[in-house]
C-alpha cells in the first residue's frame, strides 16, 4: 500500500463526513434568526468543502504526478497530514458552532447570541473604516479559553469563548482582541495588507517584531472596548507565575510589559486620565511580583524593561522604545476606526477602575445588535491562486 492510496481514503472519509453533515438528521433551527445563522454556517461548510477538495488535490495529485518538487525537510506525507488536519479542525469548529446553537440550555444559547453581537460590534468599525471587506461576519462558540480561528475561504471570524461567559460577563472582554487578530490577518490599508505593512515593525528589534500581531490585536481591542478591556488584560497577566511574568514566549508580549500597551493606547485614544488610572492600578496590582527591571527573551538573554517600553501611560509622538514605536505604528493604521457608541456606554456610569466591571455588566443588559445574515464564498479560483 503506497502513501497516495491511504491518504486518498482519509480524504474520502473526511469529504463524506462533510457531505453527510447536512442530511435530514441535521439539527433543526430554534428560531427565525437562528435558522438564518445556521444557513450561513451551512454556506461556510460548502466553502470549506470546495476549498478542501482543491487543496487536497493540489498536494496529493501534485506529488503523485511529480509536478510538485519534493523536499527533504517536508515530505509529501507532511503536506498531506497538515492539509487534512487543518480541514478537520475547521470542520470541528463549524460543527461546534452549529450544535451549540441547536441544543443545550437556554442560558448557553443566550450567551452565544450575546457573544455574537459583541463580536459583530467589534468587527463593524473595521468594515466601516475599509480595513476588511463588506460581508465579513463572525460566529462564536464555546471552548476552554478565548481564541480565534481565521479561515482563508470565507470572510468569517470564528471566535472561541470560555464556558464561564454564561455567568461571568467579564469573560466576554477578550472578544474585541480576538477580532483584532482577524483584522490583522485579513485587513488592508489601501492596497497593502496590514500584516505586510507591519512585518518589520519596529525596525532593529526582532523580539518586538515577533509580538506585532498580538500588539495589533491588543491596540484594536482597546480602541473598541476602552478601559474595561485594559483592566481585563491586566487581570489576565496576573495569572502568570513569576517565571512566566518576565519570560518571552516568542509570540505574546511578556506579561510584565503587556499592560503598557493598553494604558498607552487608552491614554492616547480615550483620555490621559484613564491611562493614568489604569497605570496606577497596574503598579499596585502587580507589586507582589517585586521590583522588576529585566525580562528574559526567548533566546535566554535578558533585556532592561526601560529599554523596551517607556514608563507610565504617556505615548510620545516620536517614540524611541521598540514597544512604543509598535503601538504608534498600529494606531496610525487604525486612525479611521471610529468608536462604537454601545461599547463605550458603560463609561457613563464608571469614573474609577473599581467600577469598570460592574458598569460593563449592567450595560450588557442593553445590548441589541442586528447580526448579518447570509454569506457568499470568496471566488475560489482567485483564492486558490493566492493561497
Amino acid at each position: 500500500m503506497n502513501y497516495q492510496e491511504i491518504w486518498e481514503r482519509r480524504w474520502d472519509a473526511l469529504r463524506q463526513n462533510m457531505d453527510d453533515y447536512w442530511s435530514d438528521s441535521s439539527p433543526a433551527p430554534t428560531g427565525q434568526q437562528d435558522g438564518s445563522r445556521l444557513e450561513t454556517l451551512r454556506d461556510i461548510t460548502r466553502c470549506l468543502r470546495i476549498f478542501a477538495e482543491r487543496q487536497f488535490r493540489f498536494f496529493h495529485d501534485g506529488f503523485s504526478s511529480s509536478s510538485l518538487e519534493r523536499s527533504k525537510e517536508y515530505p509529501p506525507e507532511y503536506a498531506l497530514y497538515v492539509t487534512l488536519d487543518q480541514i478537520a479542525h475547521d470542520f470541528d469548529v463549524i460543527q461546534r458552532a452549529i450544535w451549540q446553537r441547536s441544543s443545550g440550555s437556554d442560558k448557553a444559547h443566550e450567551t452565544l447570541v450575546t457573544a455574537d453581537e459583541l463580536a459583530w460590534l467589534s468587527l463593524q468599525p473595521a468594515i466601516e473604516a475599509g480595513l476588511v471587506q463588506e460581508g465579513s461576519t463572525v460566529f462564536t462558540y464555546f471552548q476552554k479559553s478565548p481564541s480565534i480561528r481565521v479561515i482563508p475561504y470565507a470572510p468569517v471570524a470564528f471566535i472561541g469563548i470560555p464556558f464561564t461567559c454564561t455567568d461571568v460577563p467579564e469573560d466576554y472582554l477578550a472578544i474585541p482582541h480576538e477580532v483584532g487578530h482577524y483584522i490583522f490577518q485579513h485587513g488592508q490599508v489601501g492596497k497593502t495588507s496590514i500584516q505586510a505593512s507591519l512585518n518589520h515593525v519596529p525596525k532593529g528589534s526582532s523580539w518586538c517584531s515577533r509580538w506585532i500581531e498580538e500588539i495589533f490585536a491588543d491596540v484594536y481591542g482597546c480602541l473598541i472596548g476602552g478601559p474595561v478591556i485594559a483592566l481585563d488584560f491586566q487581570d489576565i497577566q496576573l495569572t502568570s507565575s513569576l517565571e512566566q511574568f518576565t519570560r518571552d514566549d516568542g509570540e505574546h508580549p511578556t506579561p510584565v510589559l503587556r499592560p503598557s500597551i493598553y494604558t498607552k493606547a487608552t491614554g492616547k485614544r480615550f483620555t490621559p486620565q484613564w491611562g493614568q488610572k489604569l497605570d496606577k492600578h497596574w503598579q499596585q496590582a502587580s507589586a507582589h511580583y517585586g521590583d522588576l527591571h529585566e525580562f528574559t527573551l526567548c533566546n535566554g538573554h535578558s533585556k532592561l524593561i526601560e529599554k523596551a517600553v517607556s514608563a507610565g501611560p504617556d505615548l510620545a509622538d516620536k517614540p524611541v522604545e521598540p514597544m512604543d514605536i509598535a503601538i504608534v505604528e498600529v494606531l496610525e493604521r487604525l486612525v479611521n476606526v471610529k468608536k462604537i457608541d454601545w461599547w463605550h456606554g458603560y463609561l457613563e456610569n464608571s469614573s474609577t477602575v473599581d467600577t469598570l466591571y460592574p458598569a460593563f455588566a449592567d450595560h450588557l443588559t442593553s445590548l441589541a445588535a442586528d447580526l448579518p445574515l447570509g454569506l457568499s464564498c470568496i471566488e475560489l479560483d482567485e483564492l486558490y491562486q493566492g493561497w
